[in-house]
């Protein structure tokens, strides 16, 4: 079952958050060596708002568990959302999926454009 944690986003504003992906103790890393993976944002009709691979705008630190999005201000500053749902899923390298981390995005509105 993936993680939630919702993400809030200054719309307009760059945004980067890093996840560090760990067993059920909290404590311990799950390594990601060798994988690759990708994280889509999508509004509630379904409607695709920004998508990353490690291509762009998701890295993955393998050795260390850490799974690192960014959405760019000039992506967000073209929502015209105050909520919507992301997932992060990553890929072993027999390419067998894992949803990681899920959520909501929320949006503080821009002001100056």
């Amino acid at each position: 079952m993936a993680t939630v944690v919702d993400l809030y986003v200054d719309q307009g504003s760059e945004f980067t958050y890093q996840f560090l992906y760990r067993q059920a103790d909290e404590t311990t890393v799950i390594p990601l060596s060798g994988y690759t993976g990708k994280f889509q944002v999508r509004d509630y009709d379904g409607n695709l708002l920004h998508e990353g691979t490690v291509v762009d705008y998701l890295t993955i630190d393998g050795p260390n568990g850490k799974v690192t999005i960014t959405i760019p201000g000039s992506v967000s500053s073209d929502w015209e959302v105050d909520e919507a749902q992301y997932d992060v899923e990553v890929y072993d390298p027999s390419a067998t999926p894992y949803r990681i981390v899920e959520g909501t995005v929320f949006v503080d509105p821009e002001v100056t454009t």
